[in-house]
């Protein structure tokens, strides 16, 4: 058994994984039990994850966050994963592949599937820091203004 398919919503393998619906996978055998196992391939979650960065360049509350000037850095451990900035002056805000000299803020997840349920709101954010999944170094203030300073909600 194996192969590439098309994934349709709501197949997703375990709930971190909800985001690449609609996306190719591989069918394995699992070898004791025989089960089908869906194994998502780490060059779309690096690519999920890019798409994701470039978007929190467009979604920066200028009017939030003032004069603000710092990098937040997201490394990410696993399949998948990479090293991504986001540099946020009051002149603009980019994002890109890559380590920054002075991040203000790093955010370090042992997974991928941690990045994007944080930004699907579906994160026990106690629980993967007690667990170490997720380490904070730098600005420590910064993290919690990250929702607002990132959004489409006008009211925030």
């Amino acid at each position: 058994m194996g192969g590439c398919v098309e994934v349709e919503p709501g197949m997703a393998p375990d709930e971190g994984d909800h985001y690449l619906q609609t996306t190719l996978v591989f069918k394995v055998a699992d070898a004791h039990t025989g089960e089908e196992l869906r194994i998502y391939m780490p060059e779309i979650r690096h690519r999920v994850v890019g798409r994701v960065m470039r978007a929190l360049s467009l979604l920066y509350r200028y009017d939030l966050g003032g004069d603000l000037r710092t990098a937040v850095v997201f490394q990410i451990d696993g399949p998948g994963g990479g090293t991504w900035h986001v540099d946020i002056t009051p002149e603009g805000t980019t994002s890109q592949e890559g380590e920054t000299e002075q991040p203000g803020l790093i955010l370090h997840m042992r997974k991928t599937d941690l990045f994007c349920r944080m930004f699907t709101g579906r994160l026990n954010l106690p629980l993967v820091l007690l667990t170490g999944q997720l380490k904070l170094r730098g600005n420590l203030r910064l993290f919690p203004r990250f929702g607002s300073l990132f959004s489409v909600d006008t009211r925030s």
